[in-house]
């Protein structure tokens, strides 16, 4: 069969020749009892034969079995497939009557899947009810419950209850493993003052994830569902948002062509599934200047791309530049432009702003699409506005006139306004284009305008400020306890 390796069999069960005419060397099947014990050993070797034979034609049949054009016959068939009906023969642990269950962990409700918003899983045995919020780092640690829910683009939406945080398996073919075809978001949780956990802006994080799904065709979640599975998530992981002021839950929805879809083209099947992990304050003691370096040569989207999208595949290109930037100790990479490499475009995760000589503040323009949208820099821009009373301006932005401004910073859900030290400038072999240089004040403190817009931002989020937390409450989502 062609693709099958060299040394497998080529023929499966049903072609296998079953004839017992090997004879041992030095013999014939007429002479094997000359000796005693010579028959035995004969038959034994036989056996043997037929053994190897046997296991080489199953590995070829189970190559022909997950073949990608097996796989998606049998995915097309399996999606023509009416839904199951509830019997003792077909129950899970998951739809098993409550009553029933044989697993002693405590079931989780799951009003997302009567909703339509996701489902959630039952906590992992073993798991601690708390962590002390104080030793929480930003730590890959996750939470307990994952949403999870299929979507058959062609045919329907089901939503089905996730397992606890673990594995998703997954077929080789798939096309977000071969083709990179993926979306991720990113959001908080907070926990305020009085014990109220809310989210921040939630429905900005929906509508750029469903603006890239129309990009990248999958299937766009509905605000509604991506917010109630948020939600679901949120609850189920209650016990690990951080005290107030301590940190927060860290939201992590992905959206995936996940079918058996061998070859160049959009996924028939999409999986959409939330999952956690708190995470502590960014800045330990007051905010500190980060040191970034740009490289001349390295741009992370062009005009025309997808650097608008937050896509799993753009972020692997940065991460060879990230780790020789840091290794020459700077705080992260800065990118430029692709067509002229003299304009700042962002951060290699975060968006960039500065207050350039006129005390106007500006920012990379969206409009060549390749800048991401994030949903703090346009909070950003409105608290600039509306709050502090400056003038902001999205348009080109070039290093040379960043040698003038009078402060920068870089913002995003992950450190909130992170005031930039300085910037330096770096050929493709690492040497340092010293007449590119810039520091900002003494390199260490945060401007003014850096600090208050920190001050606001984080007092919306966490309640802190009463009366623009009223203002901007339309910024606020609250999860309600179940």
């Amino acid at each position: 069969m062609p693709g099958e390796p060299r040394g497998v069999s080529q023929r499966g069960p049903s072609a296998r020749r079953t004839s017992t005419d090997a004879t041992p060397a030095g013999g014939d099947a007429g002479g094997q009892t000359d000796r005693p014990g010579r028959g035995r050993r004969a038959e034994t070797e036989i056996q043997q034969v037929r053994a190897r034979r046997t296991s080489r034609g199953r590995v070829a049949a189970s190559l022909r079995r997950f073949s990608g054009r097996e796989a998606c016959r049998q995915a097309a068939q399996q999606r023509r497939r009416p839904p199951r009906t509830r019997d003792r023969e077909h129950e899970t642990e998951n739809t098993r009557p409550r009553g029933e269950r044989t697993d002693p962990r405590p079931a989780t409700r799951t009003t997302a899947e009567a909703e339509g918003g996701g489902g959630i899983a039952p906590a992992r045995s073993g798991t601690s009810a708390g962590a002390s919020a104080s030793d929480m780092s930003g730590a890959p640690t996750t939470a307990d419950a994952l949403v999870r829910e299929d979507v058959e683009i062609e045919i329907e939406i089901r939503t089905e209850v996730g397992p606890p945080f673990g594995p998703i398996e997954l077929y080789p073919t798939s096309t977000v493993l071969n083709y990179g075809q993926s979306l991720f978001e990113g959001l908080k949780a907070f926990r305020r003052e009085d014990g109220t956990i809310v989210m921040f802006r939630p429905d900005m994080n929906a509508r750029r994830m469903a603006s890239g799904a129309r990009r990248f065709l999958l299937p766009a979640v509905d605000l509604e569902t991506f917010v109630a599975a948020a939600e679901e998530v949120v609850r189920a992981n209650a016990h690990w948002v951080p005290p107030h002021g301590k940190g927060a839950l860290y939201l992590r929805p992905l959206l995936m062509g996940t079918g058996a879809d061998l070859g160049v083209k959009a996924s028939h099947t999409a999986t959409f599934c939330v999952y956690a992990c708190p995470v502590g304050n960014y800045f330990k003691s007051g905010l500190t200047a980060i040191r970034l370096q740009a490289v001349r040569g390295f741009s992370r989207a062009a005009v025309g791309g997808a650097g608008s999208v937050k896509a799993g595949g753009n972020y692997a290109p940065a991460f060879q530049v990230q780790a020789a930037v840091r290794q020459r100790n700077f705080d992260e990479v800065l990118c430029l432009d692709a067509a002229t490499g003299t304009m700042v475009e962002e951060a290699g995760a975060s968006n960039f702003f500065a207050v350039v000589e006129d005390g106007t503040l500006v920012t990379p323009s969206l409009g060549p699409g390749t800048i991401l949208p994030g949903v703090t820099r346009a909070s950003i821009i409105e608290l600039a506005r509306e709050e502090c009373g400056c003038e902001v301006a999205e348009r080109h932005l070039t290093l040379d006139e960043l040698k003038s401004a009078k402060e920068a910073f870089c913002c995003g859900t992950g450190a909130s306004v992170t005031p930039v030290g300085s910037i330096s400038v770096a050929h493709d072999d690492g040497t340092e284009d010293e007449d590119a240089a810039t520091v900002f004040g003494d390199g260490v403190s945060p401007g003014a305008l850096t600090q208050r817009l920190h001050r606001i931002l984080s007092g919306i989020q966490t309640g802190e400020d009463a009366e623009l937390s009223q203002k901007y409450q339309h910024w606020i989502h609250i999860v309600e306890p179940k």
